[in-house]
């Protein structure tokens, strides 16, 4: 999609008369798709020299904050790439900076540091995200699993085997899997907890 289809696409939807409340979700991924392209397209065609000149005051401070903080899976192309369209969107609002160095160099910092730091705590927010779960399904495998102090590579394993069984099984006998998980109750539990646990014996302490 070229520069002009995504500028198209983006003026268009972003000036819907104010009756349409709501927008469908195809056309929410669009908007932002387009937003976000045409802005990395702009920089990365730039070539004006002011800019050049400018990225490169501001580039040491990219290096910095790059060995300072971690993302997962950012490479340092990724944090230039990063810093240039803050760069842009900065030297947008505020065109003066670029005669500026000093200043160019404070608001730089303070925004693209900001930046960082949100996509630092959204990470860590996934991770405990990913933990909590981790503790609450594997909790809930009590009735069928001794012990619930369990890490992450157990937890992988238990899941293969989950998958495994739905295929393996007949599909009421994967519900009632499922409903144990839960804490459930239905006729035969206990005849078919004794038939399944063998299923499970590599997760069993005792083995």
């Amino acid at each position: 999609m070229d520069k002009e289809k995504l500028k198209e696409i983006f003026n268009k939807h972003s000036a819907l008369p104010e009756e349409v409340e709501e927008f469908d979700d195809g056309m929410v991924k669009e908007v932002i798709t387009a937003g976000l392209l045409f802005c990395l397209k702009e920089v990365l065609d730039m070539d004006d020299s002011s800019f050049v000149s400018a990225f490169s005051r501001v580039e040491k401070t990219v290096s910095k904050l790059a060995k300072d903080y971690y993302i997962k899976l950012w490479t340092y192309d990724d944090w230039r790439q990063e810093a240039r369209i803050i760069l842009y969107q900065l030297l947008e609002r505020f065109p003066d900076l670029a005669n500026d160095e000093e200043k160019l160099r404070i608001y730089f910092k303070t925004k693209f540091r900001s930046y960082v730091l949100d996509n630092i705590r959204k990470q860590e927010s996934q991770k405990r995200a990913f933990d909590r779960m981790i503790y609450e399904e594997i909790s809930e495998l009590g009735h069928m699993i001794p012990s619930q102090q369990m890490d992450t590579a157990d937890y992988c394993a238990l899941k293969e085997k989950l998958k495994e069984l739905k295929q393996k099984l007949a599909p009421e006998d994967y519900a009632k899997i499922l409903l144990l998980m839960r804490g459930g109750a239905f006729k035969g539990r206990s005849a078919f907890i004794k038939d399944i646990k063998v299923e499970f014996e590599d997760f069993d302490e005792d083995n």
